[in-house]
């Protein structure tokens, strides 16, 4: 908490009350109260209590939220810039490298040699004789290059789908050990599965957010809450419209939860066979009597 926080908390001190101003009795000289003839104690500060979550700490507690919310989307933002700028950068290289790859052709002598402009024909041609080898290995680079660029691309696209599948193999084994768990407790609190089925129903098709969905189902009293959302539409409004209140919410509908619990007994279960001397005697002692009794 902060300082200017823990400044606002501070109790209030009321000042004590001057004490009563006392009499003196000139003929013996002892001192007598103004109202009584009690002698007067000081009174011991009154002091003012404040609840424990006022009004001045849920100020602060927005403050700091609205803080973390502004920094979220700043840092968002910038992320967001950067992942254009790398866009851009490789789509620029994707189009370089997508460009078709021409052979530089060889040089050709010019054949007329009557032309007007055969001296400058003839001066070309040596010059692009001269410039063939360097064209020749720009072409190599190039074709080098673009085979690496293809190479690594394919690795990265093949790596990108390995990681995506391990990530969702991985959140749907997490999703489906919560669904058992939270389905196992359903089961020993005596919930019918169709019960807590469409609770869950209703829980899920609400517009929760998917992360909020399984921190419900891996409450210890997941099935409790679900029955209890099923039931309360206020409630369910209320934790889906306030996620950044998703604690608070949640402890109060945990709460309200409890009573949704089976009460335990420790009666035992009734015996379907009864053995020992409280049973029939003559029980099972005369298979083909057709039941008749003997004395």
């Amino acid at each position: 908490m902060s300082k200017e926080l823990q400044n606002d908390l501070i109790d209030t001190v009321v000042e004590p009350e001057q004490p009563v101003t006392a009499i003196v009795n000139q003929s013996t000289g002892s001192d007598l109260a103004s109202d009584s003839g009690d002698s007067h104690e000081q009174k011991q500060p009154v002091v003012e209590k404040e609840a424990p979550f006022s009004d001045g700490a849920q100020i602060a507690i927005n403050k700091q939220h609205k803080k973390y919310r502004t920094e979220k989307r700043e840092k968002e933002a910038l992320q967001s810039q950067l992942d254009a700028i790398a866009a851009k950068e490789r789509d620029a290289l994707a189009e370089t490298h997508a460009k078709e790859l021409v052979f530089p052709p060889a040089p050709v002598f010019p054949d007329d040699e009557f032309a007007d402009n055969y001296p400058e024909l003839l001066a070309q041609y040596h010059a692009d004789v001269a410039a063939q080898p360097a064209k020749v290995a720009a072409y190599a680079e190039a074709f080098q290059a673009k085979a690496t660029y293809t190479a690594n691309q394919n690795v990265i696209t093949q790596q990108s789908e390995y990681q995506q599948q391990q990530k969702l193999q991985e959140q749907n084994e997490k999703a489906g050990e919560l669904f058992n768990d939270h389905r196992e407790r359903a089961k020993n609190a005596k919930i019918g599965i169709s019960e807590i089925e469409y609770a869950e129903r209703v829980v899920m098709s609400s517009g929760m957010d998917v992360e909020l969905q399984r921190h419900v189902l891996a409450m210890p009293d997941s099935h409790l809450v679900m029955k209890h959302l099923a039931g309360s539409s206020e409630d369910l409004a209320n934790l889906v419209s306030n996620p950044w209140q998703v604690g608070i919410i949640l402890s109060d509908i945990s709460e309200k939860a409890k009573s949704l619990q089976p009460a335990t007994t420790n009666t035992p279960e009734p015996v379907v066979r009864l053995s020992g001397a409280g049973a029939d005697p003559s029980k099972g002692k005369y298979p083909n009597s057709s039941g008749a009794k003997f004395y």
